[in-house]
């Protein structure tokens, strides 16, 4: 047997990042590492996607920021786009780019969180699953 486990990113400040992506997205922090690489793994409430912040010197800390939205982001399926894009803003979110719609009938939304990584709020026309 084989399953997706989690996806990682190398950032400044996992701790942090992980208590944000809890208080904001919410997720649970569902394991975490208070010293060393300072591990913190955070999933969605249905366990379908979790994703590890740590701090580790053997890997370069990317800069998000210089990183095109479409090249890599993570997306968040919202109800209300508008109400999303405000409450995240709020939070610390930076806009990077504005609402487009695709030929589907999605919207699609890219913010970047407090470290630059990409964040994209996504509407669909018809849901994933």
């Amino acid at each position: 047997m084989i399953h997706f486990e989690h996806t990682a990113y190398n950032v400044h400040e996992p701790d942090k990042a992980a208590a944000w992506y809890a208080a904001h997205l919410d997720m649970d922090i569902v394991r975490a590492q208070p010293t060393g690489i300072m591990a913190h793994f955070i999933a969605d409430k249905q366990r379908r996607f979790c994703w590890e912040f740590y701090t580790n010197p053997l890997g370069p800390i990317a800069d998000q920021r210089a990183i095109n939205p479409y090249t890599q982001h993570v997306a968040f399926a919202v109800d209300d786009m508008a109400a999303e894009q405000a409450r995240l803003l709020a939070a610390g979110c930076n806009p990077d780019g504005d609402v487009t719609h695709t030929p589907a009938g999605d919207q699609l939304l890219f913010l970047r969180d407090p470290w630059g990584l990409t964040i994209q709020l996504v509407k669909r026309a018809v849901k994933l699953y």
